[in-house]
């Protein structure tokens, strides 16, 4: 029976694009006939797909497609054509607030540091700006990287006073990229696609970019250290820690069907999720940013960032990924009380850790001992095996 569902799955959606070329007139009588058989097709399939594992990045888009009607756009050209249909236009963003291109060439031990925020989180955005983003430009001076950018990445807001503020704050400091988006949880997909096509179209070539959220502390030290041992070979790679691993593991075992993370049966049937990285950092390699671009637009989206764009999106492209263990990480999963432990980890969360921000600022400014202590990672590509 599930071989039957898989079968149709995958006729259906060559129906789709063998008819793409018809549909650029637009025929409404084939639009009808589509959305016929996927009524039908989604009624019959979907129950037998309830409590099977993740199947794998071609028949989740076979089941998305069908079950939300999605049609190819015709009027939008494919980054990588052989990725198949584009369904998400990735490359019409339009940014209210911006910051200037890359000036010169960068080289494969720069980064683009990119921490996501949300517009009301203007309180977090000044403490990073008082602490650990002062010193991206020391690790620079000294040599560590050879580039870095730094900008804060936001939505839209309908609150009319709010946006003015955001654009004061813009003048006053030039970090802010602004996604023509409204700024949601559920909508941190898109608003990651924004970031990657923005990137791609004005830092083409970058060697690493970092995704950090606002509540994070980075160390930005282990950061260079990181660029300098893989920026040669990284290629199609993202670093993280995965989230099978801490105090964050237990709600990302699986699909959550209550809460913040809940999605429905209809949404996601099966009972895992593809092995993806914890969201709050991870470090693409420069090569991933068109690749995973190209798969954004050519794969349904689900609201969760890190299941989409460190699980589900890599595997269409090849895209390799490396999960940290052992006694240093790329990000640490319980609390830290010392500026000794913030050492061995690239970042850590503000809100889980005891640590104050005098001496996270203290560790950056290297008034504590073995401050640019090397930290050893131990990364496992396996999909299937874990730290």
């Amino acid at each position: 029976m599930m071989r039957n569902v898989q079968v149709m799955l995958g006729i259906l959606l060559t129906l789709w694009i063998t008819a793409d070329s018809q549909l650029k007139n637009h025929t409404n009588d084939i639009i009808h006939v589509l959305n016929e058989e996927r009524k039908v097709l989604y009624s019959y399939a979907a129950p037998y797909l309830l409590d099977n594992p993740y199947p794998g990045v071609e028949k989740y888009t076979h089941y998305e497609m069908a079950r939300l009607g999605m049609l190819p756009l015709v009027n939008v050209k494919p980054l990588i054509p052989k990725l198949g249909p584009v369904i998400n236009d990735v490359t019409s963003f339009k940014y209210p607030i911006t910051v200037s291109s890359c000036r010169r060439s960068p080289t494969s031990r720069s980064v683009f540091i990119a921490v996501i925020s949300a517009t009301e989180n203007v309180l977090n955005r000044e403490k990073i700006r008082k602490t650990w983003k002062n010193h991206v430009t020391i690790v620079v001076g000294k040599g560590l990287l050879s580039m870095a950018r730094f900008v804060f990445v936001l939505g839209m807001t309908n609150d009319s006073l709010l946006q003015s503020k955001i654009r004061g704050e813009s003048m006053l400091h030039g970090d802010i990229l602004q996604v023509d988006i409204l700024d949601f949880y559920r909508n941190l997909p898109s608003k990651m696609a924004g970031l990657l096509n923005w990137v791609n179209a004005n830092c083409p070539g970058v060697g690493f970019l970092l995704k950090a959220d606002d509540d994070i502390c980075v160390n930005v030290y282990n950061l260079a250290n990181i660029v300098q041992s893989y920026h040669l070979s990284g290629n199609l790679t993202i670093f993280g820690c995965s989230h099978h691993v801490g105090i964050l593991a237990f709600n990302n075992w699986g699909p959550m069907r209550e809460g913040q993370h809940k999605i429905t049966l209809d949404a996601w049937p099966w009972s895992s999720y593809p092995n993806y990285i914890n969201g709050p950092v991870y470090l693409l390699h420069g090569s991933t940013v068109l690749p995973l671009l190209a798969a954004i637009q050519t794969t349904p989206m689900i609201p969760f960032e890190d299941v989409y764009l460190t699980g589900i999106c890599p595997e269409k492209v090849g895209i390799k990924t490396l999960f940290s263990s052992g006694p240093t990480s790329m990000l640490a999963l319980g609390s830290l009380y010392s500026e000794y432990e913030a050492r061995n980890y690239l970042a850590w969360n503000d809100w889980m850790s005891s640590l104050p921000y005098k001496k996270v600022d203290d560790l950056y400014r290297g008034t504590s001992d073995n401050v640019t202590a090397s930290v050893k990672f131990h990364f496992r590509s396996n999909y299937s095996t874990f730290p």
